[in-house]
């Protein structure tokens, strides 16, 4: 008993296991020792046992890691391409480790899963009881971050400072994919009872909201209302109150924008200082901000439409971009988009954007893959306002579920196969 609790195939799950819980922590900085070890795992076992080959959608990230190779060589700024080949490696590790390994059943799948969210959890409780005795001791509910920005203490970064460098929207998206887990579209059994099923999605909740991600809070919206629809559909419900019920959430989305009742702070700067775009402290907003960001990003994307300026270069044509824009504060800083697909139009080109493109929405040829699809439309919510995939934790943990889930579908569909056989 002991041998088999012990044996290669189970250790590589226990790394799948830990790599869950690893991911939407506080100390998501061991992900690369983990994907490396799943990596040297998954190639012994392959060598050993003969388990199953890299699947087709893994060839989409590499290519696209190629393109960063490549770019090192036409790069003018080495060390900026140099440090990209580090940073984007993971789109040449992560998907091999996960596809390349040997078969997981659905239960362990299943503890994959609760691991993620468990994980999570005790790291929001974390944050919320360090905010909460930090304001009792000061007296004090806000606190200013890098000399600048001042956050209530129970939220956005204020909330998530307890670990360094926990972005609230990646962590307000992580919430996401645990409520889509929690709920298991497709699936019949669900993850945890019923009383720790509605802890763990009151402690999700209740942070998602304190983390005030304004991307994640839409991704909520239109994922459950998805959901929602999908559950009415199958229950016969007629298209009459389905159009009555897709109004009613439009108007109450609409009316708690237009109306404020919760006194949101990013809504409320919104409508005290409108749509001007600009970078100026005490003029700009949560949106107005993006808006001159991706305008530079189209004008650096305008001038490198096929390949790109290389991950390497980047830097230095946004910088320049920003100037010549007149987005001094911006440009001193040197963001990113902060909209992935331009990003990726940037840095790739056409060319990778493609790529990406194909990668995303390969798995959808299967049938009934309905959980990479929710995992899919809340995520390309979340990259409309976020380079989500420029962060190694926001890298990381996309690549970890989109090779999990394609994993889990591709081996449900070829054990279906084998029993119809």
């Amino acid at each position: 008993m002991t041998m088999r609790f012990f044996s290669r195939e189970n250790i590589n799950y226990y790394l799948f296991v830990i790599w869950a819980a690893v991911i939407p922590s506080g100390f998501y900085i061991a992900n690369f020792t983990l994907a490396v070890l799943l990596l040297i795992s998954s190639f012994t076992l392959k060598r050993s046992l003969g388990y199953q080959a890299i699947d087709k959608s893994t060839w989409f990230p590499l290519a696209l890691y190629c393109m960063v190779l490549i770019g090192f060589f036409f790069s003018h700024d080495r060390r900026e391409a140099l440090s990209a080949l580090s940073m984007y490696l993971p789109y040449a590790i992560v998907p091999i480790a996960i596809s390349y390994g040997p078969h997981l059943t659905n239960s362990q799948f299943q503890n994959i899963f609760r691991a993620f969210i468990i994980s999570l959890c005790i790291s929001l409780l974390a944050c919320d009881l360090y905010a909460i005795g930090d304001i009792l001791i000061t007296g004090k509910g806000r606190v200013m971050l890098n000399e600048i920005y001042n956050y209530h203490k129970l939220s956005s970064f204020g909330l998530t400072r307890l670990f360094d460098d926990w972005h609230p929207t990646y962590v307000a998206t992580f919430i996401i994919w645990s409520l889509l887990l929690l709920m298991q579209p497709g699936q019949n059994k669900p993850l945890f009872r019923t009383v720790p099923g509605f802890l763990l999605a009151g402690v999700l909740l209740t942070n998602l909201f304190l983390l005030n991600s304004i991307a994640a809070l839409l991704a909520l919206v239109i994922t459950g209302t998805l959901l929602g629809l999908q559950l009415l559909l199958r229950k016969g419900v007629g298209r009459v109150y389905l159009f009555v019920i897709i109004s009613i959430i439009l108007l109450s989305t609409v009316a708690l924008i237009y109306f404020n009742p919760i006194r949101n702070e990013k809504i409320a700067t919104l409508e005290a200082r409108g749509l001007k775009i600009t970078d100026a402290e005490g003029e700009r907003n949560f949106l107005t901000i993006r808006l001159a960001k991706w305008l530079v990003h189209a004008d650096v994307f305008r001038n490198h439409p096929v390949f790109g300026t290389s991950p390497g270069d980047i830097k230095a044509e946004r910088k320049l971009a920003y100037y010549y824009r007149g987005f001094i504060n911006l440009g001193e800083a040197n963001y990113n988009a902060h909209n992935q697909y331009l990003d990726i139009l940037c840095r790739f080109g056409l060319t990778g954007f493609v790529l990406f493109m194909c990668w995303l929405l390969w798995p959808i040829h299967w049938k009934k893959l309905e959980l990479y699809e929710y995992f899919l439309i809340s995520s390309a919510i979340i990259f409309l306002t976020e380079s989500f995939l420029e962060r190694q934790q926001g890298l990381f943990a996309f690549l970890f579920f989109y090779a999990v889930l394609t994993k889990r579908r591709r081996e449900q569909v070829s054990s279906i196969s084998t029993s119809e056989i």
